[in-house]
This record gives structure tokens, sequence and C-alpha cells, in this order.
């Protein structure tokens, strides 16, 4: 069927980076990054203790398994590699093509084209394996200005922008 989420689970690759499956081991990484303030300001998703973030470790799973999502943990390449954030598409609803794009990243990797990189990845994968038409995500409209992404005039906090068919057809903030 259209939309569904390949199985088992599929580990995508760049030039530089491995997206490959959460696991449990990587709970201490995803509450350090769901538990800094710089992540989270942006982000919207916090936990303040590994036992709370177990919820999210589940979430992960339950997406994947249900066909509603996937989300990758992003590392360098090698199996030992720590994660240095994740990335994934959820609210996958495979009946109509389209599906949410979301990603954080530990701030020690940011301003180094990673998460540009995850995108391509995911959009690729989504259009691709997942068969979407449609892709958006709610993004943080501060982050979209400084990267020379506006929309026009708007001072919104938060923007959304919609891929369709791998194009860019709709910003808002």
């Amino acid at each position: 069927m259209s939309g569904d989420i390949p199985k088992p689970f599929v580990e995508l690759e760049t030039e530089r980076l491995r997206l490959r499956r959460i696991v449990p081991a990587d709970i201490g990484r995803v509450f350090r990054g769901l538990s800094d303030p710089l992540v989270i300001a942006h982000y919207g998703v916090a936990y303040d203790s590994l036992e709370a973030t177990q919820r999210q470790m589940d979430w992960f799973e339950e997406i994947h398994a249900a066909g509603t999502g996937v989300w990758w943990g992003i590392c360098e390449p090698g199996d030992d590699a720590p994660l240095m954030g994740a990335c994934g598409l959820n609210d996958v609803k495979a009946e109509h093509g389209r599906g949410e794009l979301g990603y954080w990243l530990l701030p020690g990797h940011w301003g180094q084209g990673i998460a540009t990189e995850c995108v391509g990845a995911m959009l690729e994968h989504a259009f691709g394996a997942m068969v979407l038409h449609r892709v958006g995500a709610d993004v943080d409209a501060e982050i979209m200005r400084a990267a020379g992404c506006s929309s026009g005039s708007g001072s919104g906090s938060r923007a959304y922008v919609a891929v369709t068919n791998g194009r860019t057809v709709r910003t808002s903030t």
C-alpha cells in the first residue's frame, strides 16, 4: 500500500552520516538531547529524567510498528558511533500519502550541515520507498529566516513548510 513504512527497519546513509534504528542503549543520548535547553527551545518535546525519556523510546518503536512513522538515530558510520541527534517522519497517513518531518541535534553538532544532509535523505526515502507525496514540518521561524528561507514579512515564532513531490510548495509564519 502507498505510504507504508518499509519493514524491516531501513537504515539510510549519506555522504557523512548513518541514519540507524534508535536502540535501548541510546536512551542516555536521547535524554541528553531532549533535556538540553538549547534543543528543547526549538523542538517542543522535553524530558526531565531517563525514566520519562523511556516514553520517547517506546514511541519510536510504536510508530514504526504501526506504520505511522519512522525515526532514525543520527551518527557517523560505524557500529559504535554515538548518537548526535535523531530525525524522522511521523503522523504518516498512508491513505493521503503524507507525513510530518522532524529532527533534533545535540548543540555540539549544530552548524555543520548535518540537519540538511539528514532532511535530504529522509525526503528521498519519503518520496521514494514510502511513496509519500507530501511532507510537512513545523519549524522555528527564526531559524528559517536566519537560513534565508523567509516566507515574507511574517513575524511568528513558528513556521510550517510543506514539500509536495519534492518541491517546496508552501511556507507560512
